[in-house]
């Protein structure tokens, strides 16, 4: 019968012909005969829509020919943590959720998580019933959890993801890394590459889709300042491009979080501010990074006012 948009049952029980009887939308009719009643000899007749509701649930035919509302669920393989539901980013009791990414071109979801003997990253894919199907658990690395949760950031132009973490296993050095992600949900990673060395006590990271051009922002423990490290990702090849403050005085409490807008193309970085507490946010662009050029900054603007 096609989609319908049907009303929220608890203001309404009737929606053009159909009723509600409290678990689900019906239209009782006959097989040769109109109206109400069904005429002697012939079974009853019942018409089945799947939709969505006002209430912006989404209902289904069940096997029995009734419609409820869809509940996520999700199925789960090997040993990854049981208390990730969809792209969250939660705690839980099997390890720590720190980032998310979607392959565009796999049609796959990734979430990275940290346990305290290392990194791993697992793909999903979205299955007919909305359930999100895992494949087998990856060790990006073998590093216990550093100050910074490991950021994953899809690239399109490379086809690949790149992950960047704090290496406890080397001073917390700054790190990247780049892997590759099949259909059968299967990863092969590239050669770490080292974009601080020292420690990166906040890490974010961002892409240009096109180019290959990646921007990973940090706060630089030791000389207490706000960086981006632009790099360009061919492959699994990381090239260093060199390295920018984006604020003197350090980026105090929350994670600098750097962000890609492809309408625009250009990216934004927000931080607090170490002097001041102040939320704050700068634009530029990564169009043309090659070499050691430094990035040239837009205004900053100040969007919280801290105390």
């Amino acid at each position: 019968m096609g989609d319908m948009n049907f009303p929220d049952p608890n203001t309404t029980t009737e929606h053009d012909g159909w009723d509600w009887d409290s678990e689900k939308w019906t239209k009782w009719g006959s097989c040769n005969g109109s109206g109400d009643s069904k005429p002697e000899g012939y079974d009853d007749t019942k018409a089945i829509a799947s939709g969505v509701m006002t209430t912006g649930e989404m209902v289904v035919v069940n096997a029995d020919g009734t419609v409820s509302v869809v509940e996520e669920k999700i199925v789960l393989g090997q040993t990854f943590p049981e208390e990730i539901v969809s792209s969250d980013v939660k705690q839980n009791s099997s390890g720590n959720v720190t980032s998310s990414a979607y392959d565009t071109d796999n049609n796959l979801s990734v979430v990275v998580w940290t346990e305290s003997s290392g990194i791993y990253i697992v793909a999903g894919s979205m299955e007919d019933d909305g359930s999100i199907l895992y494949g087998t658990p990856f060790e990006v690395v073998a590093v216990p959890v550093g100050h910074a949760p490991p950021q994953v950031e899809y690239i399109e132009s490379s086809k690949n993801f790149i992950i960047a973490y704090d290496d406890k296993n080397n001073s917390n050095y700054g790190t990247a890394i780049t892997l590759t992600l099949s259909p059968n949900k299967t990863f092969t990673k590239g050669t770490p590459y080292v974009f601080l060395s020292n420690r990166a006590a906040s890490i974010s990271v961002a892409a240009q889709s096109t180019s290959g051009f990646t921007a990973i922002a940090f706060y630089n423990d030791q000389l207490g300042i706000g960086q981006i490290f632009r790099c360009r990702v061919a492959g699994s090849v990381i090239e260093g491009l060199g390295t920018t403050v984006f604020t003197p005085s350090g980026a105090y409490g929350a994670t600098p979080k750097v962000v890609y807008n492809p309408l625009s193309d250009l990216c934004v970085v927000a931080y607090t501010a170490q002097d001041n507490y102040k939320g704050r946010a700068k634009a530029f662009s990564m169009v043309g990074m090659s070499g050691n050029g430094s990035i040239t900054f837009g205004a900053e603007v100040e969007f919280v006012n801290g105390g």
